[in-house]
């Protein structure tokens, strides 16, 4: 009978050769050929990962453990590994001659039995084991890992059929390591010190003990060589002896032992950092020259030659209204009819593979917000997105107790973290915020207010699109429109603003690549990128505009996302003023921030960019000049008090004339166009009577800017849940 002929194994070359063809990585493991560029040092510990009995029976050895995906190698190219572990893996070739070396070295030279009646190596069998998790869960799991990626225990976790301490329990066992109960640890201050903040905070890992020669940390996470090698350095040359603990848990320990620490970085990173582009001062001591000089000029002027300085005065200004007006005039006039977003189309967001989707955070400041959280919390549970991948972090100041407790009543499922904002000056959004991101877990974050209802899709199709803009555009804005828009006047005067801001002016500036001063939520932004910038400035009351200059003048780009996110429009004329005076007081903040070094800032932005800067942003100046034209051109045509023609000639006269008739002709089509252009047909005829609305939107500048001296930093909140039952 003649038998069937045995494949050799192939050699190295022709793996090496098979595996190129198939996209994979060829390795080399024998330390002999280690001058060789494919060899790749073992690591002892992702070694441990699969039982040495598994990796005889399957030829498989786990050689390297890095970002959260295990490296394994096979002298077989098409093996299946996605059952060895509950971790990402990634499959390598490597000879079988390598392999069974590699097994001597690591394992010893004879195989290992099998175990008997102990928990296999796998995560799931020994949660089932444990009484943690049932069969029929783990197995609910593994199909979800499938699709959407992800690791069984904390698919365990997030589907509510495991305790998250559990699963860390059960991962200790399974790598032969310790636990640590963070919630019970108490290290000392000593002992947390021997590790730098930062690095700690990186690495996600607390020192719970030391001794002479060594150190012991808490992490959620098994470290790689290179992060226990930097440990060590850090430590004063230590070996790292190293106890695994729950995330949440260790969150929380890490916060409490660094609590004065991240007080201190949310409210001075940027300043430290970066302290010109930060506004926690009103003005520099330049800027406080130059305005003395210009104040004493001015005095002199009107000393001595009276109406030529006041004529001087009122044309310089007269001619910077009538510039803005026409700018912004010509910018959304542009945009109309035009989309000028990037759209993300169903069939893109159907394509999106789920396993690769980035880790989302999602910040939400709170102040004084028990009314809505629960209206929050729905349109937060309704967002498309694999829970596994979303980090959600309610960022409530520690002194709410109204808020703290509606939270804790909530039940939080395990994707939304409730952080306690620590007490501190200054008290405002951008505080809260650069707070939340310190442990922030997503390559990617965006902001929403407490009362957003954002598109259930709106983070996969900033996924999406990001992924089309390109790597220069590190932030896309959604749009913003008031779900309450047909309540009232005040209702409808807010939602043409908002129709013309985010319908037409910024969808302009971002299709001419120019800089985009953003809306205070839905922003969403490459999380690298935020944090190289420094964050937001807890100083400035609207983060959100000085953001998108800072962008800018970094060399980043900021697009528009064709999703609307819809928001509360306030209602009662109080918290409309307090709002507005916020949006003009923070406008005129950001102005003064960014020309402390105004020839350095033109550099940056080129010449259309400062035009845009100058028009647009200091449009915010718009309202408080032009209450004084109004006031002149009144008393000229119902008086004409000599004095006034001295001071008000018949050339400035007439340009601001020309202006304030164009700019009133302008602006309501421009309301009416937003309103179009946004499909509030209803409202157009509510549009018409925006100048009505002009004498408020001027108290209120005036009333922002008066507070720059003395109040620069006051947050003004706006109250929110003020809506009726129809509107919700």
């Amino acid at each position: 009978m003649q038998q069937t002929p045995i494949v050799p194994e192939p050699s190295r070359a022709a793996l090496r050769r098979l595996a190129l063809q198939l996209g994979l990585e060829f390795v080399t493991l024998d330390p002999a050929r280690g001058g060789e560029p494919d060899y790749v040092e073992i690591g002892p510990l992702a070694a441990s990962l699969i039982p040495e009995a598994v990796c005889r029976s399957r030829r498989v050895l786990a050689i390297a453990y890095r970002d959260g995906v295990v490296t394994i190698a096979s002298p077989d190219p098409f093996a299946d590994v996605r059952d060895l572990t509950d971790r990402p893996a990634r499959v390598v070739a490597t000879t079988a001659e390598d392999l069974e070396a590699a097994f001597a070295r690591v394992f010893g030279g004879a195989p290992a039995p099998a175990p008997a009646a102990a928990p296999s190596g796998r995560l799931g069998e020994r949660l089932v084991a444990a009484r943690a998790a049932t069969g029929e869960q783990v197995a609910v799991a593994l199909a979800l890992q499938a699709r959407a990626g992800g690791r069984v225990g904390e698919l365990l976790v997030h589907a509510g059929a495991t305790a998250e301490r559990d699963v860390a329990v059960a991962v200790a066992e399974q790598l032969d390591l310790p636990f640590a109960d963070a919630d019970a640890a108490q290290p000392d201050a000593e002992t947390v010190a021997l590790v730098p903040e930062r690095l700690a905070r990186a690495l996600r890992v607390v020192p719970l003990a030391a001794g002479p020669g060594w150190i012991e940390v808490a992490a959620a996470e098994l470290l790689s060589e290179a992060q226990r090698d930097e440990l060590a350095s850090a430590s004063g040359g230590r070996d790292v002896r190293l106890r695994l603990a729950a995330p949440r848990a260790l969150e929380a320990l890490l916060r409490r032992v660094h609590a004065a620490e991240h007080a201190t970085l949310a409210r001075s990173e940027l300043f430290g950092r970066f302290p010109d582009e930060s506004a926690a001062r009103v003005l520099s001591p330049a800027q406080r020259h130059a305005g003395a000089a210009l104040v004493v000029a001015a005095v002199v002027g009107l000393l001595t030659e009276p109406a030529t300085t006041a004529t001087i005065v009122l044309g310089a200004a007269s001619s910077f209204v009538v510039a803005a007006t026409a700018y912004r005039l010509a910018l959304a006039f542009g945009a109309l009819g035009r989309g000028g977003g990037l759209a993300v189309s169903p069939a893109e967001l159907a394509a999106l593979d789920e396993r690769r989707l980035p880790t989302y955070t999602v910040l939400v400041p709170l102040l004084r917000e028990a009314a809505v959280l629960g209206r929050l919390l729905a349109a937060l549970t309704a967002l498309d997105y694999p829970r596994h991948r979303l980090d959600i972090r309610l960022l409530v100041e520690a002194d709410d107790a109204e808020t703290l407790a509606a939270a804790q009543r909530a039940d939080l499922p395990p994707h939304v973290t409730l952080v306690e904002v620590p007490p501190g000056a200054p008290r405002t959004k951008p505080r809260a915020l650069a707070y939340g991101l310190l442990l922030a877990r997503g390559e990617r974050v965006v902001v929403y207010d407490a009362e957003d209802r954002p598109p259930p899709d709106q983070l996969k199709a900033a996924v999406a699109a990001f992924a089309r803009a390109g790597a220069r555009v590190a932030c896309l804005q959604a749009r913003l429109a008031p779900f309450n828009a047909e309540r009232g006047l005040l209702e409808r005067w807010f939602a043409a603003d908002y129709a013309v801001q985010f319908d037409l002016l910024l969808p302009a500036l971002a299709a001419r690549r120019l800089p985009l001063p953003l809306g205070g939520t839905s922003n969403h932004l490459v999380t690298e990128r935020l944090v190289e910038l420094g964050g937001w400035d807890p100083y400035n009351v609207t983060e959100d505009a000085d953001l998108g200059i800072r962008l800018h003048k970094a060399g980043l780009r900021t697009a528009v996302l064709d999703s609307t996110t819809l928001e509360e429009a306030p209602g009662e004329l109080g918290n409309w003023m307090r709002q507005r005076s916020r949006w003009s007081k923070g406008h005129v903040q950001t102005l003064l921030v960014h020309l402390r070094h105004p020839a350095r800032l033109a550099r940056r932005l080129g010449a259309r960019g400062s035009l845009a800067f100058a028009f647009v942003l200091g449009g915010a100046l718009v309202p408080v000049l032009a209450a004084p034209f109004w006031l002149l051109t009144t008393l000229w045509f119902l008086a004409g008090p000599g004095w006034l023609r001295d001071v008000f000639p018949g050339a400035v006269f007439h340009l601001a004339a020309v202006g304030a008739l164009a700019g009133t002709v302008g602006a309501l089509l421009l309301a009416v166009a937003g309103a179009l252009q946004r499909g509030l047909f209803g409202s157009v005829r509510h549009a018409l009577l925006a100048p009505l609305a002009w004498g408020l939107v001027s108290a209120a500048a005036w009333r922002g800017v008066l507070q720059l001296p003395a109040r620069a930093h006051l947050w003004e909140k706006t109250e929110h849940g003020r809506d009726r039952p129809e509107d919700t």
